[in-house]
Protein backbone atom coordinates (compact mmCIF):
# COMPACT_ATOMS: atom_id res chain seq x y z
CA UNK A 1 0.00 0.00 0.00
CA UNK A 2 1.25 3.76 -0.68
CA UNK A 3 1.56 6.05 1.57
CA UNK A 4 1.25 9.78 0.92
CA UNK A 5 3.49 12.30 2.96
CA UNK A 6 3.95 15.44 4.90
CA UNK A 7 4.99 17.33 1.89
CA UNK A 8 2.28 16.30 -0.54
CA UNK A 9 -0.51 18.56 -1.49
CA UNK A 10 -4.11 18.08 -1.85
CA UNK A 11 -6.65 20.34 -3.78
CA UNK A 12 -9.23 18.63 -1.64
CA UNK A 13 -11.99 20.91 0.06
CA UNK A 14 -14.58 18.62 0.60
CA UNK A 15 -15.88 16.52 3.29
CA UNK A 16 -14.52 13.19 1.28
CA UNK A 17 -11.57 11.33 1.96
CA UNK A 18 -8.93 11.68 -0.43
CA UNK A 19 -6.39 8.82 -1.80
CA UNK A 20 -2.83 9.03 -3.75
CA UNK A 21 -2.46 6.27 -6.25
CA UNK A 22 0.87 4.94 -7.01
CA UNK A 23 1.21 7.97 -9.67
CA UNK A 24 0.49 9.97 -6.73
CA UNK A 25 -2.73 11.30 -8.07
CA UNK A 26 -5.72 12.05 -5.46
CA UNK A 27 -9.10 10.43 -6.09
CA UNK A 28 -11.89 9.31 -3.96
CA UNK A 29 -11.51 5.93 -2.24
CA UNK A 30 -14.52 3.67 -2.48
CA UNK A 31 -13.25 1.51 0.62
CA UNK A 32 -13.84 4.37 2.85
CA UNK A 33 -17.00 3.88 5.28
CA UNK A 34 -16.23 7.03 7.62
CA UNK A 35 -16.12 10.34 5.94
CA UNK A 36 -14.21 12.98 7.53
CA UNK A 37 -17.15 15.64 8.37
CA UNK A 38 -15.32 18.24 10.27
CA UNK A 39 -16.23 19.32 14.16
CA UNK A 40 -16.04 22.88 15.29
CA UNK A 41 -13.85 22.21 18.45
CA UNK A 42 -11.22 24.34 20.58
CA UNK A 43 -7.69 23.63 20.07
CA UNK A 44 -6.18 20.31 21.45
CA UNK A 45 -3.81 20.65 23.93
CA UNK A 46 0.22 21.14 23.06
CA UNK A 47 -0.51 21.32 19.32
CA UNK A 48 -0.40 23.59 16.71
CA UNK A 49 -2.09 26.03 14.71
CA UNK A 50 -3.11 23.84 12.69
CA UNK A 51 -5.94 22.36 15.38
CA UNK A 52 -7.14 25.45 16.19
CA UNK A 53 -10.80 25.23 15.03
CA UNK A 54 -11.53 23.83 11.44
CA UNK A 55 -7.65 22.29 11.06
CA UNK A 56 -6.00 23.34 8.04
CA UNK A 57 -5.92 21.95 5.02
CA UNK A 58 -2.53 19.95 5.62
CA UNK A 59 -3.92 18.62 8.68
CA UNK A 60 -7.14 17.44 7.30
CA UNK A 61 -5.42 15.75 4.72
CA UNK A 62 -3.37 13.43 6.99
CA UNK A 63 -6.37 12.88 8.83
CA UNK A 64 -8.18 11.56 5.83
CA UNK A 65 -5.38 9.88 4.35
CA UNK A 66 -4.72 7.72 8.22
CA UNK A 67 -9.02 7.29 7.99
CA UNK A 68 -8.54 5.47 4.49
CA UNK A 69 -5.62 2.95 6.04
CA UNK A 70 -7.24 2.41 9.08
CA UNK A 71 -11.03 1.72 6.69
CA UNK A 72 -9.47 -1.36 5.71
CA UNK A 73 -11.33 -3.04 9.01
CA UNK A 74 -14.60 -1.69 8.50
CA UNK A 75 -16.78 -1.50 11.98
CA UNK A 76 -18.49 -4.76 11.77
CA UNK A 77 -14.80 -6.56 11.48
CA UNK A 78 -13.72 -4.57 14.40
CA UNK A 79 -17.42 -5.43 16.49
CA UNK A 80 -16.93 -9.23 15.60
CA UNK A 81 -13.35 -10.08 14.84
CA UNK A 82 -11.28 -7.39 17.19
CA UNK A 83 -8.10 -9.59 16.79
CA UNK A 84 -8.41 -10.06 13.07
CA UNK A 85 -7.80 -6.38 12.99
CA UNK A 86 -4.32 -6.71 13.43
CA UNK A 87 -4.26 -8.84 10.16
CA UNK A 88 -6.64 -6.69 8.47
CA UNK A 89 -5.34 -3.33 9.01
CA UNK A 90 -1.94 -2.51 7.41
CA UNK A 91 -0.21 -1.30 10.52
CA UNK A 92 3.01 -0.47 9.18
CA UNK A 93 1.66 1.75 6.67
CA UNK A 94 -0.39 3.59 9.24
CA UNK A 95 3.23 4.42 10.92
CA UNK A 96 5.26 5.15 8.09
CA UNK A 97 2.52 7.69 7.22
CA UNK A 98 2.21 8.93 10.74
CA UNK A 99 6.13 9.42 11.31
CA UNK A 100 6.15 11.82 8.09
CA UNK A 101 3.49 13.99 9.81
CA UNK A 102 5.55 16.60 11.19
CA UNK A 103 5.99 16.07 15.05
CA UNK A 104 4.57 19.25 16.28
CA UNK A 105 0.86 18.21 14.29
CA UNK A 106 1.20 15.00 15.62
CA UNK A 107 -1.37 15.35 18.63
CA UNK A 108 -4.18 18.02 16.43
CA UNK A 109 -3.38 14.68 13.98
CA UNK A 110 -4.90 12.27 16.25
CA UNK A 111 -7.70 14.87 18.46
CA UNK A 112 -8.86 16.34 15.92
CA UNK A 113 -12.46 15.96 15.61
CA UNK A 114 -15.24 14.60 13.02
CA UNK A 115 -18.45 13.15 12.79
CA UNK A 116 -18.82 9.32 13.30
CA UNK A 117 -22.37 7.66 12.02
CA UNK A 118 -22.90 4.31 13.95
CA UNK A 119 -25.06 1.48 12.80
CA UNK A 120 -26.13 -0.92 15.72
CA UNK A 121 -26.91 -4.70 14.81
CA UNK A 122 -28.88 -6.41 17.15
CA UNK A 123 -27.36 -9.03 18.74
CA UNK A 124 -24.81 -10.61 16.41
CA UNK A 125 -26.66 -10.20 13.22
CA UNK A 126 -27.36 -8.58 10.06
CA UNK A 127 -30.49 -7.21 11.26
CA UNK A 128 -30.25 -3.42 12.13
CA UNK A 129 -30.94 -1.88 15.43
CA UNK A 130 -30.25 1.76 15.83
CA UNK A 131 -28.02 4.50 14.22
CA UNK A 132 -26.97 7.30 15.74
CA UNK A 133 -24.14 10.17 15.08
CA UNK A 134 -21.23 11.08 17.53
CA UNK A 135 -17.60 12.34 17.31
CA UNK A 136 -15.01 10.32 15.84
CA UNK A 137 -10.48 10.72 16.15
CA UNK A 138 -8.07 9.45 13.99
CA UNK A 139 -6.96 8.21 17.81
CA UNK A 140 -10.09 6.32 18.72
CA UNK A 141 -10.49 4.90 15.65
CA UNK A 142 -7.46 3.57 15.46
CA UNK A 143 -7.48 1.89 19.41
CA UNK A 144 -10.86 -0.13 18.28
CA UNK A 145 -9.00 -2.02 15.41
CA UNK A 146 -6.28 -3.62 17.83
CA UNK A 147 -3.37 -1.83 17.28
CA UNK A 148 -0.31 -3.64 17.62
CA UNK A 149 2.46 -2.37 20.50
CA UNK A 150 4.51 -0.31 18.43
CA UNK A 151 1.38 1.84 17.36
CA UNK A 152 0.30 2.09 20.64
CA UNK A 153 3.64 3.33 21.55
CA UNK A 154 4.01 5.78 19.17
CA UNK A 155 0.35 7.25 20.32
CA UNK A 156 2.08 7.57 23.88
CA UNK A 157 5.24 9.92 22.07
CA UNK A 158 2.86 12.32 20.26
CA UNK A 159 -0.03 12.80 22.59
CA UNK A 160 0.32 13.80 26.23
CA UNK A 161 -3.72 13.25 26.76
CA UNK A 162 -3.01 9.96 25.47
CA UNK A 163 -0.26 8.71 27.53
CA UNK A 164 -2.28 10.30 30.74
CA UNK A 165 -5.25 8.25 29.64
CA UNK A 166 -3.27 5.05 29.01
CA UNK A 167 -1.53 4.88 32.20
CA UNK A 168 -4.35 5.20 34.20
CA UNK A 169 -6.71 2.93 31.85
CA UNK A 170 -3.96 0.53 32.29
CA UNK A 171 -4.05 0.30 35.99
CA UNK A 172 -7.78 0.54 36.02
CA UNK A 173 -8.69 -2.13 33.34
CA UNK A 174 -7.37 -5.01 36.00
CA UNK A 175 -9.75 -8.01 36.62
CA UNK A 176 -10.85 -6.89 39.90
CA UNK A 177 -9.72 -3.90 42.44
CA UNK A 178 -9.15 -3.30 46.09
CA UNK A 179 -9.95 -0.50 47.55
CA UNK A 180 -6.06 0.12 47.96
CA UNK A 181 -5.61 -0.02 44.08
CA UNK A 182 -8.66 2.63 43.83
CA UNK A 183 -7.04 4.66 46.20
CA UNK A 184 -3.58 4.53 44.01
CA UNK A 185 -5.36 5.59 40.72
CA UNK A 186 -7.20 8.12 42.38
CA UNK A 187 -3.35 9.45 43.37
CA UNK A 188 -2.76 9.33 39.81
CA UNK A 189 -5.04 12.42 39.25
CA UNK A 190 -4.15 13.88 42.46
CA UNK A 191 -0.67 14.03 42.31
CA UNK A 192 -0.81 15.52 38.74
CA UNK A 193 -2.07 18.86 39.72
CA UNK A 194 -1.16 20.23 35.77
CA UNK A 195 -3.67 17.90 34.98
CA UNK A 196 -6.36 19.03 37.63
CA UNK A 197 -6.01 22.69 36.76
CA UNK A 198 -6.31 22.23 32.94
CA UNK A 199 -10.07 21.41 32.37
CA UNK A 200 -10.04 19.92 28.78
CA UNK A 201 -7.48 18.29 29.08
CA UNK A 202 -8.79 16.84 32.24
CA UNK A 203 -11.85 15.82 30.39
CA UNK A 204 -10.04 14.84 27.36
CA UNK A 205 -7.94 12.37 29.13
CA UNK A 206 -11.36 11.07 30.75
CA UNK A 207 -12.89 10.56 27.34
CA UNK A 208 -10.65 8.77 24.97
CA UNK A 209 -12.31 5.42 24.68
CA UNK A 210 -9.93 2.33 24.62
CA UNK A 211 -9.82 -0.67 22.74
CA UNK A 212 -12.17 -2.06 20.85
CA UNK A 213 -14.76 -2.49 23.56
CA UNK A 214 -14.26 1.55 23.12
CA UNK A 215 -14.29 2.02 27.24
CA UNK A 216 -13.94 5.28 29.16
CA UNK A 217 -12.75 5.13 32.46
CA UNK A 218 -16.34 5.07 33.49
CA UNK A 219 -17.49 2.43 31.82
CA UNK A 220 -14.41 0.24 32.66
CA UNK A 221 -15.11 1.44 36.80
CA UNK A 222 -18.73 0.57 36.48
CA UNK A 223 -17.29 -3.23 35.53
CA UNK A 224 -14.95 -3.15 38.63
CA UNK A 225 -17.24 -2.71 41.45
CA UNK A 226 -16.07 1.22 42.47
CA UNK A 227 -16.31 3.03 45.19
CA UNK A 228 -19.27 6.20 45.27
CA UNK A 229 -16.31 8.48 46.01
CA UNK A 230 -14.74 7.19 42.43
CA UNK A 231 -17.39 7.37 40.17
CA UNK A 232 -18.33 10.90 41.42
CA UNK A 233 -15.04 12.18 41.51
CA UNK A 234 -14.80 10.58 37.40
CA UNK A 235 -17.67 12.27 36.84
CA UNK A 236 -16.90 15.59 37.74
CA UNK A 237 -13.86 15.55 35.97
CA UNK A 238 -16.04 14.64 32.63
CA UNK A 239 -19.46 14.93 33.05
CA UNK A 240 -20.21 14.00 29.44
CA UNK A 241 -19.11 10.54 29.67
CA UNK A 242 -21.91 9.42 31.85
CA UNK A 243 -23.69 9.03 28.98
CA UNK A 244 -21.23 7.80 26.13
CA UNK A 245 -21.92 4.63 24.86
CA UNK A 246 -19.21 1.43 24.44
CA UNK A 247 -18.90 -0.56 21.40
CA UNK A 248 -21.94 -0.62 19.20
CA UNK A 249 -22.03 -4.72 19.57
CA UNK A 250 -23.38 -4.06 22.80
CA UNK A 251 -24.15 -0.28 22.96
CA UNK A 252 -24.23 0.27 26.61
CA UNK A 253 -24.11 3.12 28.77
CA UNK A 254 -21.75 2.87 32.38
CA UNK A 255 -24.53 2.73 33.98
CA UNK A 256 -26.29 -0.49 32.52
CA UNK A 257 -22.61 -1.95 32.94
CA UNK A 258 -22.83 -1.32 37.08
CA UNK A 259 -26.26 -2.76 36.93
CA UNK A 260 -24.77 -6.02 35.28
CA UNK A 261 -21.55 -6.07 37.53
CA UNK A 262 -23.88 -5.59 40.72
CA UNK A 263 -22.04 -2.17 41.63
CA UNK A 264 -23.73 -1.14 45.09
CA UNK A 265 -26.89 0.92 44.85
CA UNK A 266 -24.94 4.10 45.58
CA UNK A 267 -23.10 3.91 42.16
CA UNK A 268 -26.01 2.89 40.12
CA UNK A 269 -27.74 5.62 41.17
CA UNK A 270 -24.62 8.38 40.82
CA UNK A 271 -24.61 6.81 37.00
CA UNK A 272 -28.14 7.34 35.96
CA UNK A 273 -27.76 10.46 33.42
CA UNK A 274 -29.54 13.26 34.19
CA UNK A 275 -32.65 13.32 33.15
CA UNK A 276 -32.22 16.15 30.00
CA UNK A 277 -29.95 13.08 29.13
CA UNK A 278 -32.88 10.48 29.37
CA UNK A 279 -35.81 12.61 27.79
CA UNK A 280 -33.10 13.12 24.58
CA UNK A 281 -32.07 9.93 24.33
CA UNK A 282 -35.05 7.72 26.00
CA UNK A 283 -32.04 4.75 27.58
CA UNK A 284 -34.75 3.53 30.00
CA UNK A 285 -37.37 2.85 27.03
CA UNK A 286 -35.10 1.73 24.35
CA UNK A 287 -34.63 -1.68 23.80
CA UNK A 288 -30.70 -2.15 23.09
CA UNK A 289 -29.32 -4.92 20.50
CA UNK A 290 -30.97 -7.82 22.97
CA UNK A 291 -34.02 -6.39 23.11
CA UNK A 292 -33.94 -5.76 26.54
CA UNK A 293 -34.36 -2.19 28.63
CA UNK A 294 -32.01 -1.31 31.55
CA UNK A 295 -34.80 -2.70 34.20
CA UNK A 296 -34.74 -5.87 32.39
CA UNK A 297 -31.20 -6.31 33.40
CA UNK A 298 -31.55 -4.94 36.52
CA UNK A 299 -33.14 -7.95 37.57
CA UNK A 300 -31.85 -10.76 35.23
CA UNK A 301 -28.36 -9.70 37.13
CA UNK A 302 -30.33 -10.04 40.56
CA UNK A 303 -29.64 -5.72 41.02
CA UNK A 304 -30.37 -4.74 44.90
CA UNK A 305 -33.97 -3.13 45.43
CA UNK A 306 -32.29 0.18 46.01
CA UNK A 307 -31.04 0.32 42.71
CA UNK A 308 -33.89 -0.76 41.01
CA UNK A 309 -36.24 1.95 42.28
CA UNK A 310 -33.81 4.45 40.88
CA UNK A 311 -33.90 3.16 37.40
CA UNK A 312 -37.73 3.50 38.29
CA UNK A 313 -37.50 7.24 39.79
CA UNK A 314 -35.39 8.61 36.56
CA UNK A 315 -38.18 7.23 34.87
CA UNK A 316 -40.70 10.38 35.11
CA UNK A 317 -43.42 8.63 32.44
CA UNK A 318 -43.08 5.44 33.92
CA UNK A 319 -43.24 3.75 30.25
CA UNK A 320 -40.47 1.67 30.86
CA UNK A 321 -42.48 -0.50 33.54
CA UNK A 322 -44.55 -1.46 30.43
CA UNK A 323 -42.10 -2.48 28.37
CA UNK A 324 -42.23 -6.01 27.52
CA UNK A 325 -39.34 -8.09 26.80
CA UNK A 326 -38.95 -10.98 24.30
CA UNK A 327 -41.30 -13.31 26.04
CA UNK A 328 -44.17 -11.15 26.27
CA UNK A 329 -42.84 -10.16 29.80
CA UNK A 330 -43.32 -6.75 31.70
CA UNK A 331 -40.86 -5.58 34.43
CA UNK A 332 -42.95 -6.96 37.23
CA UNK A 333 -44.05 -10.41 35.68
CA UNK A 334 -39.52 -10.62 34.99
CA UNK A 335 -39.08 -9.54 38.83
CA UNK A 336 -41.76 -12.05 39.42
CA UNK A 337 -39.86 -14.95 38.02
CA UNK A 338 -36.08 -14.11 38.46
CA UNK A 339 -36.03 -11.69 42.05
CA UNK A 340 -35.74 -12.98 45.23
CA UNK A 341 -36.80 -10.00 47.04
CA UNK A 342 -40.56 -9.20 46.97
CA UNK A 343 -40.21 -5.39 47.41
CA UNK A 344 -39.00 -5.08 44.01
CA UNK A 345 -42.33 -6.67 42.61
CA UNK A 346 -44.10 -3.91 44.36
CA UNK A 347 -41.64 -0.83 43.28
CA UNK A 348 -42.36 -2.14 39.55
CA UNK A 349 -46.02 -2.41 39.63
CA UNK A 350 -48.06 0.02 37.06
CA UNK A 351 -50.30 2.91 38.56
CA UNK A 352 -52.82 0.05 37.54
CA UNK A 353 -52.02 -2.71 39.70
CA UNK A 354 -52.33 -3.47 43.34
CA UNK A 355 -49.75 -5.53 44.90
CA UNK A 356 -52.72 -7.44 47.01
CA UNK A 357 -53.91 -8.52 44.17
CA UNK A 358 -50.49 -9.81 42.26
CA UNK A 359 -49.71 -11.46 45.80
CA UNK A 360 -53.29 -13.38 45.76
CA UNK A 361 -52.27 -14.32 41.77
CA UNK A 362 -48.20 -15.18 42.88
CA UNK A 363 -49.78 -17.41 45.62
CA UNK A 364 -52.17 -19.43 43.88
CA UNK A 365 -49.68 -19.60 41.05
CA UNK A 366 -46.72 -21.34 43.34
CA UNK A 367 -49.82 -24.14 44.03
CA UNK A 368 -50.64 -24.61 40.27
CA UNK A 369 -47.69 -24.94 38.73
CA UNK A 370 -47.42 -24.22 35.30
CA UNK A 371 -51.42 -23.79 34.89
CA UNK A 372 -50.71 -20.57 37.21
CA UNK A 373 -51.24 -16.91 35.83
CA UNK A 374 -47.75 -16.23 36.84
CA UNK A 375 -44.39 -18.24 36.95
CA UNK A 376 -42.98 -17.80 40.33
CA UNK A 377 -38.90 -18.35 40.92
CA UNK A 378 -37.86 -20.65 43.45
CA UNK A 379 -35.88 -17.74 44.72
CA UNK A 380 -38.92 -15.68 45.03
CA UNK A 381 -40.51 -18.40 47.88
CA UNK A 382 -39.13 -17.19 51.20
CA UNK A 383 -39.87 -13.22 50.22
CA UNK A 384 -43.87 -14.19 49.52
CA UNK A 385 -43.55 -16.64 52.36
CA UNK A 386 -42.97 -14.21 54.55
CA UNK A 387 -45.86 -11.95 53.40
CA UNK A 388 -47.95 -15.24 53.78
CA UNK A 389 -46.70 -15.07 57.58
CA UNK A 390 -48.01 -11.73 57.80
CA UNK A 391 -51.34 -11.66 56.10
CA UNK A 392 -54.43 -13.92 56.85
CA UNK A 393 -56.06 -13.75 53.09
CA UNK A 394 -53.20 -15.02 51.81
CA UNK A 395 -53.21 -18.09 54.37
CA UNK A 396 -56.69 -18.83 53.41
CA UNK A 397 -55.98 -18.54 49.36
CA UNK A 398 -52.80 -20.99 50.12
CA UNK A 399 -55.14 -23.51 52.43
CA UNK A 400 -58.31 -23.19 49.96
CA UNK A 401 -56.31 -23.70 46.72
CA UNK A 402 -53.87 -26.48 48.22
CA UNK A 403 -57.66 -28.56 48.61
CA UNK A 404 -57.48 -28.37 44.45
CA UNK A 405 -54.11 -29.43 43.46
CA UNK A 406 -52.69 -32.36 41.64
CA UNK A 407 -50.44 -33.34 44.69
CA UNK A 408 -53.95 -33.40 46.79
CA UNK A 409 -55.53 -35.79 44.29
CA UNK A 410 -52.72 -38.06 44.67
CA UNK A 411 -52.61 -38.31 47.98
CA UNK A 412 -56.11 -39.20 48.17
CA UNK A 413 -55.64 -41.59 45.14
CA UNK A 414 -52.97 -43.38 47.45
CA UNK A 415 -55.27 -43.63 50.25
CA UNK A 416 -57.59 -45.61 48.15
CA UNK A 417 -55.86 -47.82 46.65
CA UNK A 418 -54.78 -48.80 50.28
CA UNK A 419 -58.65 -49.74 50.91
CA UNK A 420 -58.71 -51.62 47.59
CA UNK A 421 -55.69 -53.74 48.41
CA UNK A 422 -57.06 -54.00 52.32
CA UNK A 423 -60.50 -54.55 50.98
CA UNK A 424 -59.13 -57.20 47.79
CA UNK A 425 -57.04 -59.53 49.81
CA UNK A 426 -59.36 -59.56 53.04
CA UNK A 427 -62.19 -60.98 50.34
CA UNK A 428 -59.87 -63.17 48.76
CA UNK A 429 -58.56 -64.49 52.20
CA UNK A 430 -62.38 -65.26 53.44
CA UNK A 431 -62.85 -67.02 50.35
CA UNK A 432 -60.31 -69.43 50.58
CA UNK A 433 -60.81 -70.20 54.02
CA UNK A 434 -64.25 -70.61 53.41
CA UNK A 435 -64.06 -72.67 50.18
CA UNK A 436 -60.40 -73.04 49.07
CA UNK A 437 -61.84 -75.60 45.49
CA UNK A 438 -63.63 -72.31 44.17
CA UNK A 439 -61.40 -69.22 44.41
CA UNK A 440 -59.99 -69.22 41.12
CA UNK A 441 -62.13 -66.96 38.70
CA UNK A 442 -65.23 -67.93 36.68
CA UNK A 443 -65.31 -65.52 34.05
CA UNK A 444 -68.90 -64.76 33.23
CA UNK A 445 -70.02 -65.18 36.91
CA UNK A 446 -68.53 -62.29 38.71
CA UNK A 447 -68.82 -63.21 42.50
CA UNK A 448 -67.00 -61.72 45.58
CA UNK A 449 -63.67 -63.61 44.98
CA UNK A 450 -63.65 -62.24 41.19
CA UNK A 451 -64.59 -58.75 42.70
CA UNK A 452 -62.00 -58.91 45.13
CA UNK A 453 -59.42 -60.11 42.07
CA UNK A 454 -60.05 -57.30 40.07
CA UNK A 455 -59.91 -54.76 43.05
CA UNK A 456 -56.29 -55.99 43.41
CA UNK A 457 -55.53 -55.66 39.64
CA UNK A 458 -56.43 -51.98 39.78
CA UNK A 459 -53.93 -51.17 42.77
CA UNK A 460 -51.74 -53.41 41.65
CA UNK A 461 -51.52 -51.54 38.19
CA UNK A 462 -51.61 -47.82 40.30
CA UNK A 463 -48.88 -48.62 42.45
CA UNK A 464 -46.95 -50.29 39.49
CA UNK A 465 -47.33 -46.97 37.39
CA UNK A 466 -46.49 -44.78 40.38
CA UNK A 467 -42.93 -46.50 41.01
CA UNK A 468 -42.53 -46.25 37.32
CA UNK A 469 -43.36 -42.49 36.85
CA UNK A 470 -40.81 -42.10 39.92
CA UNK A 471 -37.65 -44.10 38.68
CA UNK A 472 -38.17 -41.90 35.31
CA UNK A 473 -38.14 -38.46 37.24
CA UNK A 474 -35.78 -39.50 39.62
CA UNK A 475 -33.38 -41.92 37.98
CA UNK A 476 -30.34 -43.57 39.37
CA UNK A 477 -31.22 -42.31 43.10
CA UNK A 478 -34.51 -43.66 43.07
CA UNK A 479 -32.67 -46.85 44.12
CA UNK A 480 -30.71 -45.39 46.99
CA UNK A 481 -33.98 -44.86 49.16
CA UNK A 482 -35.06 -47.62 51.26
CA UNK A 483 -38.89 -47.04 51.28
CA UNK A 484 -38.74 -47.41 47.77
CA UNK A 485 -37.27 -51.31 48.38
CA UNK A 486 -40.30 -51.76 50.42
CA UNK A 487 -42.17 -50.75 47.30
CA UNK A 488 -40.51 -52.56 44.81
CA UNK A 489 -41.13 -55.68 47.24
CA UNK A 490 -44.97 -54.97 47.53
CA UNK A 491 -45.57 -54.88 44.44
CA UNK A 492 -43.45 -58.14 43.04
CA UNK A 493 -44.85 -60.29 46.09
CA UNK A 494 -49.07 -58.67 44.78
CA UNK A 495 -47.98 -59.88 41.19
CA UNK A 496 -46.99 -63.04 42.36
CA UNK A 497 -50.18 -63.53 44.74
CA UNK A 498 -52.45 -62.42 42.05
CA UNK A 499 -50.47 -64.77 39.51
CA UNK A 500 -51.02 -67.57 41.82
CA UNK A 501 -54.59 -66.91 41.75
CA UNK A 502 -54.94 -66.24 38.27
CA UNK A 503 -53.19 -69.61 36.99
Amino acid sequence: MVHSTSSSTSSSTSGNSMWRDDNNNISNNPNVSEMATWVDHPSVQGAGSDAASSPSATVKEHIEALQIILNIASERDVSLQMEACKQIVQWDDFKAYFRDIPIGRREAVLHTQFKREVQVYKDHSDIKHRKYMTTDTILEMALRRTPTNNVLEMFVRSSKSYKLSKEIFDQMNTITLENEEWLDIRFLFDDNPSLLSNPPLLNQVCTIRHTWREDTFLSVAARRDPPVSMIKKLISYAPGAISMRDTPLYDWMPFVYALAYNAIPEVVEALIPPSETLETSSVLITKDVYNLTPLHWSLFYGTPAEAVKSLVDADASKESLLIEDAQGKKPFEVAISESPDMAIVEVLLPDDLDIDEIEKAMVRSVIDGYHGKYEVSARTYDSLAEKIAKKPVLQRILRSQSAETIATMVMVSECYVKLIFIIGFRRLSNDFLQNQSKILLDVGNYGTTEVSFIFLIIGLFYTFMREMNQVITTGLPYVSSLWNWFDIAFVILSSITIGLLFT
